[in-house]
């Protein structure tokens, strides 16, 4: 049974890790459909969309994770501390009382240690993509953290449509990915994403939920659910759920400490 809890943190990180981000500065001129008689340029859309994201020089919260894939389902609790553009922490503990497994990724590093088993990782951040073909990247895992879109496909190579619900939908694709955003259509926020990488036909599908306000004021989605599609793996699912009152703004204590007698994994 702890065994279970062991896999759940690297489990975490390829989901999360599992997608390379890249930006797009072309003008774009097409326009969103219509509300109550309004149209947008997809420059305008963009720029609602931008100043909706969450924006946090520090972010930090409890979690209950739940995470669903062969060969073995687990949920646990965990703690999560963000620094912008720095570091990202988390800590993975049995019924709620007993650390099991702590992560710490900065812009180019990854460390995880195994409290169950006594050893650890510290690699480069090209770690994941040399073990599991994945690229890696500190921006998106951010981004996916605080709730913000990520734009894989060039903006200008989207196309926009209204769906059943009147959401926004933002598709495209360019010679490696195919991508869909949803965007609610009153608060510009996006509320699904949706990349498959063509060649390999991997896809991630992240939908964020339960949308409330930060103590600050910002509107935060408190739930995300990723899904993984993949040969290798099949589909493997993580719910991610921030629990209480995150803390926004607060300067966090990030220890992350190996102990001596630790044995190092390759």
């Amino acid at each position: 049974m702890m065994k279970k809890y062991i896999s759940i943190l690297p489990g975490i990180a390829l989901v999360l890790l599992g997608l390379n981000a890249c930006k797009s500065t072309q003008k774009t001129a097409a326009v969103m459909p219509g509300r109550a008689g309004k149209t947008l340029s997809k420059d305008e859309l963009f720029s609602k969309i931008a100043s909706n994201e969450v924006k946090a020089d520090w972010l930090s919260g409890d979690l209950d994770l739940d995470y669903k894939g062969k060969p073995m389902n687990v949920g646990a609790s965990g703690t999560a501390r963000h620094r912008k553009d720095s570091v990202i922490w988390l800590n993975v503990r049995k019924f709620g009382l007993v650390n099991v497994a702590r992560a710490q990724i900065t812009k180019d590093s990854f460390f995880l240690i195994n409290y169950i088993q006594n050893n650890y990782i510290a690699q480069d951040l090209n770690y994941v993509t040399r073990k599991y073909n994945l690229p890696a990247s500190f921006d998106v895992l951010q981004n996916l953290l605080l709730g913000n879109p990520v734009w894989l496909v060039p903006k200008s190579a989207l196309t926009i449509r209204a769906d059943s619900d009147g959401n926004v939908v933002l598709e495209g694709a360019d010679a490696r990915w195919q991508s869909v955003h949803v965007v609610d259509p009153v608060t510009y926020q996006v509320k699904e994403m949706t990349f498959k990488e063509i060649a390999s036909g991997k896809s991630l599908n992240v939908v964020f939920s339960k949308y409330g306000a930060l103590s600050n004021g910002q509107i935060f989605p408190f739930n995300r659910l990723f899904t993984v599609q993949s040969p290798e793996t099949g589909e493997v699912k993580l719910s991610f759920n921030v629990t209480g009152a995150p803390e926004v703004n607060t300067p966090k204590n990030i220890r992350f400490e190996i102990p001596a007698h630790y044995a190092k994994m390759e």
